[in-house]
């Protein structure tokens, strides 16, 4: 069962995406709130869209589920404007992939017996339907929704010509002109190539906690009398405060730092802190898809992250900012999990504050930027 791909746009962005994005066949959907892309390198058909019109437009965020085959599920996210996104694979990882849509969905319209309960909801959250993918009667109840030809922009003959007489005449026109009188002009750097220096300029998010883990798990394995238990991000920094009780033996504590020689190269003997430089991003800025966006939000959820969508803005045109503030108690081993989570170009990282507790999980409050172009 191939899908179709799913883009989320409105006016001013299709044609971009239909020109990043090239695809022999799609069908475009209009909505109040946005316009749907649908397209694909075959003429695939738009199951999502024959599940939202079958189940009466749901007018709150809805998701729906059938069994396609012994380990094999269909999924398909709705809000009022249609279809948000639709998923294949085995149950266990459609509630990985969809937890945060499954937790805020007003409705769960589910076509079979569900082989394990859905994490956070109760029975009655769920709506039993008859299938609507496998018990159609034939194929022609899904040509309506089959990808079509996608339509190629020409230029009207007349205007070629047009364009044509006036590239003509432009180049008489410029023999025949006195040659201009050189000036000198200032270049100033426009919003879009501002934006770019300072998304360049932002610290990589999984390499922040790669290290942050890193430097904890060290912290924990310091000697008697000396202790590490808040990390926190300064000045493009990780810095983490050692303390030393005025009992600890001086000659203990040079011993450990001997032994541990990827700790002692970042810890300053004068100020008694572990600093540890992080990384700016090393690559030009990635497209901003909404689908990266809620899948890494999906699993930091599943994992128990309280999630703040602090601020959402743009720049500039074409380019789409989102800042999160994410808090969680988790294992200190959890770290290079959420680290994998957010590994994106999208994400860079705000804000950190790490506090190792004495049964070794660690409180995480951290604020994170996603940012790409939208064009």
């Amino acid at each position: 069962m191939e899908l179709v791909q799913i883009a989320l746009l409105d006016n001013d962005t299709l044609k971009r995406h239909q020109k990043r994005e090239a695809a022999p066949y799609e069908w475009i959907v209009s909505s109040p709130k946005r316009l749907t892309r649908y397209y694909g390198n075959a003429p695939l058909i738009c199951y999502g869209e024959k599940v939202w019109h079958e189940l009466g437009k749901p007018h709150h965020t809805s998701v729906y589920l059938e069994q396609m085959g012994v380990n094999s599920w269909y999924s398909c996210v709705m809000d009022s404007d249609g279809v948000v996104q639709e998923k294949v694979g085995s149950f266990p990882l459609l509630c990985d992939v969809l937890a945060y849509d499954l937790f805020m969905a007003h409705t769960i319209f589910t076509a079979n017996n569900l082989p394990s309960d859905i994490e956070g909801r109760e029975e009655q959250d769920q709506r039993r339907v008859p299938a609507i993918i496998k018990n159609a009667e034939d194929a022609e109840d899904f040509e309506a929704y089959r990808l079509k030809k996608a339509q190629k922009n020409r230029i009207p003959t007349m205007i070629a010509v047009g364009i044509l007489v006036l590239v003509i005449g432009g180049g008489v026109a410029v023999f025949t002109q006195e040659p201009p009188t050189p000036r000198v002009t200032l270049q100033k750097s426009d919003p879009y190539t501002q934006w770019q220096k300072e998304y360049q300029r932002s610290l990589s998010a999984s390499d922040a906690l790669l290290n942050a883990q890193h430097l904890l798990v060290m912290a924990h394995l310091l000697p008697t009398g000396s202790s590490a238990t808040t990390l926190t991000l300064r000045d493009g920094k990780l810095t983490l405060p050692v303390h030393n009780e005025p009992t600890i033996n001086p000659n203990v504590w040079q011993q450990w730092l001997a032994d541990n020689p990827s700790f002692s190269a970042h810890y300053d003997a004068n100020s008694h802190d572990v600093s540890v430089a992080l990384s700016s991003q090393e690559h030009q800025p990635s497209d901003y898809r909404k689908e990266t966006e809620n899948i890494m939000m999906q699993r930091l959820h599943y994992l128990g992250f309280g999630i703040t969508l602090k601020e959402q803005r743009i720049p500039t045109k074409g380019v789409l900012v989102s800042q999160y503030q994410l808090t969680n108690t988790l294992p200190l081993a959890a770290l290079d999990v959420v680290s994998e989570i957010i590994s994106n170009p999208l994400t860079s990282i705000d804000e950190l504050s790490l506090n190792l507790n004495d049964d070794v999980t660690v409180t995480v409050n951290m604020g994170i930027t996603l940012q790409g172009t939208t064009l």
